[in-house]
Formats: structure tokens, sequence, C-alpha cells
């Protein structure tokens, strides 16, 4: 009997550490369960804010793309500012989902187009009748009393949300033309400013009333300060350009001025060291014109009895002189008597005239 109450006690023993154990173990499966049900609910939060984020990483590469194409066009195209123009107003246009963007310049008291982009339309959107390129791209727009202009003269960029929404008496040119053909609703342009100076801006334009976002602005003043930056470096090309070109002349004026007087010089040298040797004097004069004028040779030639005589000759100019005389008989008589300097062709007698 003491055995089996023993034996009982112990089964009861081990019931209780079986009740206990299993109560720490539903305490923790519980516990885990809890845990997996709050991370399935940080999951759907982190897919929510990835969706939510994913359209904004995407605009962002697409501005990062975008402002490395400008870059590198600026970098390859220094001396030329075009491709760069074209780029941004393209880039503009794109990433600021409208249907044109366009870059002006200020030329005097008005500005023109000097680069553009059109997005074919959607199917919200009408095409562009031919005569908004014959306005927009071939005029020369006043600065004063134009929308453009006021973001020119007042340096910051400027916008308006509905064109449709303005008074008869505010900007009417723009208002006209663009409700008359129904191609703009909504209008932005950013100035190009260099050294507090405004030489252009970026115009944007959407056919429907939607106003640019502080992000697209943003963007569309990141082009501008790109367009900047490389109608200066072309600037900077240009006069370094017309520099170097002046130096080379320079350089080559006072090098032509050297070697002139390198070569009276030595024709008085040899004057001063045979005051009576007048053949070599000749002889010096005739190699000096030879080498300036760049000429195979030279001939001295002095009137002797009515005669044409050779006293000194540089080079082939013996030769030559006999064949000039044989094709052009009287030359040089013309020559001496009339004081003139001819300029006769090569003659097919002989290659060294």
């Amino acid at each position: 009997m003491a055995d089996d109450a023993a034996t009982v006690e112990q089964l009861r023993a081990e019931l209780r550490l079986a009740r206990d154990q299993y109560t720490a173990a539903s305490q923790e499966v519980a516990t885990a369960q809890a845990a997996i049900a709050a991370l399935r609910g940080q999951k759907a939060d982190l897919v929510d804010e990835v969706q939510r984020l994913r359209p904004a990483l995407s605009e962002a590469l697409e501005q990062q793309t975008a402002n490395a194409e400008v870059l590198r066009v600026i970098a390859t195209s220094r001396a030329d500012v075009q491709p760069v123009l074209d780029t941004i107003a393209e880039r503009a246009a794109r990433l600021c989902n409208t249907y044109y963007g366009s870059v002006v310049r200020i030329e005097g008291a008005e500005f023109r187009v000097v680069a553009s982009f059109v997005l074919p339309p959607s199917g919200t959107e009408q095409a562009l009748p031919p005569s908004f390129f014959t306005t927009i791209h071939d005029a020369r727009i006043p600065i004063a009393g134009s929308f453009a202009g006021r973001a020119m003269t007042e340096r910051r960029t400027v916008q308006i949300p509905d064109i449709a929404a303005l008074s008869d008496a505010e900007y009417p040119r723009l208002r006209a033309s663009s409700l008359g053909q129904s191609i703009t609703r909504t209008f932005l342009a950013t100035p190009l400013v260099r050294d507090g100076t405004a030489i252009g801006a970026i115009i944007l334009r959407r056919q429907e009333v939607r106003p640019f976002t502080e992000r697209e602005i943003a963007l569309l003043e990141t082009f501008a300060d790109q367009a900047v930056i490389a109608i200066e470096n072309a600037r900077l090309f240009e006069e370094l350009e017309q520099r170097n070109a002046e130096l080379q002349e320079s350089n080559r004026q006072v090098t032509e001025a050297l070697e002139q007087q390198t070569a009276t010089a030595e024709v008085l040298r040899v004057i001063a060291s045979s005051p009576t040797d007048s053949t070599t004097v000749l002889e010096a004069i005739s190699s000096a014109a030879a080498r300036l004028t760049g000429s195979d040779g030279a001939t001295v030639l002095q009137l002797i009895d009515e005669r044409q005589t050779v006293v000194a000759a540089y080079g082939d100019s013996v030769a030559a002189t006999a064949a000039v005389a044989r094709s052009q008989p009287g030359w040089h008589t013309a020559l001496v008597t009339d004081g003139g300097v001819p300029c006769l062709p090569r003659t097919p007698h002989d290659p060294h005239t």
C-alpha cells in the first residue's frame, strides 16, 4: 500500500509539472502568435509605405537621370550651347508632364524662342495649331507687358494657375492667344539669371488647368541653373577662342617684324662691311627678299645702257628670270620704267618660275 501511495504521489507531481510546462508553452505560443501578428501588421505597413514611396522614388530617379544627361551634354558641348538648351527643353517638358517646353533668350528689349520641345497630344489634349508656331517661334516678343518678361524682370519663378481667371487687362496678348487657340491654361516661367541679370527663361505650358507643384518648380529652377552654366561656358569658350586667335595673329606680326628687322640688320651689316662692293650688298638684299616673301629665289636687275642686267640673284632666280623673259618679253622694261611690283604666274617653260 505504501508503494502504491508513493507511486500515485509521484504521478501527481509529474502531472503538475507537465501542466506547468504546458501553461508556459501556451504562453510562449500566444506571445509568438502576437509577435507574428505584429510582424504581419508591420509588413503590411511597410508594403503600404513602399507603394507610397515608389512614385516618389521613380520621380527622383528620373530627375537624377535627367540632370545627369544635361550635365553630360554640357560637358560634351562646351562650345555649342544649342544641344544643351534642346535637352533642357525636352527634359523639362517630359518630367513636368506638360505638352510644351521652351527656352527663350533676351535680345535687347525683346526675347525669342531658341529651343523648344512639343510632346504629342494625349487623349485629352488638342494638337497645336500651325499658328501657334508662327506666333511663338517666329516672333520677337517685347519683355515689357509679357508674362515671361515679368519672370525675367523680377528674376523669380512665376506661375499662372489658370489664364482664364486673368482679367482682360492682365497680359492681354497671352490671354488672347492662349484662350483663343485653346493651347494654354496653366503657364510657368523660370528666369535664367547670370550675375544678377536675367538673360532668358524656361517656359512650360499646360492645356488643362493643373498648377505646377513645388517639386516641379524646383526641378525647373535646377534646369535653369544648368542652362545658365551652359550659356556661360559657351561664352567663355568663344572668348578664349577669340583671344587665342588674336594672340596667334599678334605672334605672327611680331615674328614677321622680327624677321624683317633681322634681314634689314643683316643688309646694313653687309653694307657697313663692304662699302665698295655693291655686288655683295645686292646679293644680301636678294637673299633677304626671297626669305621674307617665301619665294624660291630673287633677282636684282639694273638698267644699264637701256638694257636690263641681272646684277644679283638668290636661289634659282637666274634661270627663272631667263624663262620669264622668253615667255613674257618686255616685262623687265615695264618693271624698271613704271616702278611697279608685278606678280607673274609660273610659266610652263620652267618649273622654277
